[in-house]
């Protein structure tokens, strides 16, 4: 039986009127006119299952279903409940078993006397809260990227992203509000780092008498020139080196830095609206720490550039099913948001797709509250 025809809410096939009689009452031949009486009869897979677990044949072996022993499974058998259940995973939740869910389904099964219980556990497996969050992310997905049947939020808006790493500006280009790079694109930095480089126009993070090269192996143990920056990695107590993916001793890499840092301030300068993402995560910056964090940074952009809008969000690790979003202060055109996420941030995304979804959710919100309030002003 194939893994899509396990699915209650799908038509009895013959296939599965076969399958749960070799399975339920150990019958490896069934007549045709067997099946199409059972495909009448019982028109949902469960219905079959719990028919063949009622009838007389499976009560004069096993004896009557409430007080039916559960025999100890053999190895067969033990390999049947897996690709059940294996089969289960895939055709609801469109994904293979972990270790535990593969435990406590195994268990359900023993309990329920083996294969008798796969109906009952795909009528779980269906109306699983996963199965419904699966359902949903294609339609959310399009929601994020379509902006929700609206104009496009950001209006041609830049969104220019101050770190604190490199996810931002990946999930920005994943989304595609990555207009140009800048300097915090590829970077380790902290806000209070942002601040000193928006202070003296990136003249410190461009000095070539704090660029120290380094040496180190990237992840498939292969030598990878980097560059330390010797005054912020040390003052800001940042473990790995800022230029965590180029070496700027390099000249062409400096320059390259140079022209980011020109985009940036051309854009900080022009006059026109611009929005900042950044995000903060909890392990480097408690609540209390990121709200002063947001308010200095809210503070300096209003004196350099009133027109910007800044979006920081302090990212909190929480697990369970789907990520959590407020809005903890806002400031004029700043927000500060709080997203619990079931995910780590990785270096360049979430480890969940859902924790993305509520990251841009909360970026295309404060986008559509500054655009009013852009509309507002005379």
């Amino acid at each position: 039986m194939t893994e899509t025809s396990i699915r209650p809410d799908s038509p009895t096939s013959a296939e599965m009127v076969r399958w749960a009689f070799r399975t339920i009452l150990g019958h490896h031949g069934v007549s045709a006119d067997v099946v199409r009486f059972h495909q009448q009869a019982f028109p949902r897979f469960d219905q079959l299952c719990e028919g063949l677990k009622d009838s007389n044949e499976f009560a004069a072996t096993y004896g009557p279903r409430a007080d039916r022993p559960a025999p100890p499974p053999s190895a067969a058998v033990e390999a049947d409940l897996r690709t059940a259940i294996t089969s289960l995973y895939r055709a609801y939740l469109h994904r293979e078993p972990d270790a535990s869910g593969m435990a406590d389904n195994l268990a359900v099964l023993r309990q329920m006397g083996g294969l008798a219980g796969v109906g009952h556990l795909a009528s779980v497996f269906e109306q699983s809260t996963e199965r419904a969050l699966h359902d949903h992310l294609p339609a959310c997905m399009r929601w994020i990227t379509s902006g929700n049947g609206q104009p496009d939020e950001f209006n041609g808006r830049p969104v220019i992203s101050l770190g604190s790493h490199c996810a931002p500006a990946m999930i920005l280009k994943k989304n595609g509000l990555k207009q140009f790079s800048t300097p915090f694109d590829w970077i380790f930095s902290t806000p209070a780092m942002v601040r000193d480089c928006l202070r003296d126009q990136f003249r410190t993070l461009l000095s070539t008498r704090h660029h120290r090269p380094v040496t180190r192996l990237d992840a498939d143990g292969v030598l990878e020139a980097v560059s330390a920056h010797t005054l912020y990695n040390e003052r800001y107590g940042i473990v790995d080196p800022v230029f965590n993916h180029r070496d700027i001793t390099r000249p062409e890499v400096l320059a390259y830095y140079r022209r980011c840092a020109a985009r940036f301030l051309k854009v900080l300068r022009g006059g026109g609206p611009v929005t900042f993402l950044q995000c903060v995560i909890e392990a480097s910056h408690g609540e209390a720490a990121c709200r002063e964090e947001f308010r200095a940074t809210a503070a300096l952009l209003r004196q350099m550039a009133p027109q910007a809008s800044l979006a920081m969000f302090h990212l909190r690790l929480k697990g369970g099913i789907m990520p959590g979003l407020a809005v903890l202060e806002e400031d004029g055109p700043h927000l500060l948001f709080q997203l619990d996420t079931v995910s780590v941030l990785g270096a360049l995304d979430f480890h969940e797709q859902i924790d993305q979804i509520g990251l841009m959710r909360g970026l295309r919100w404060h986008a559509r509250r500054t655009a009013l309030s852009d509309a507002s002003r005379p």
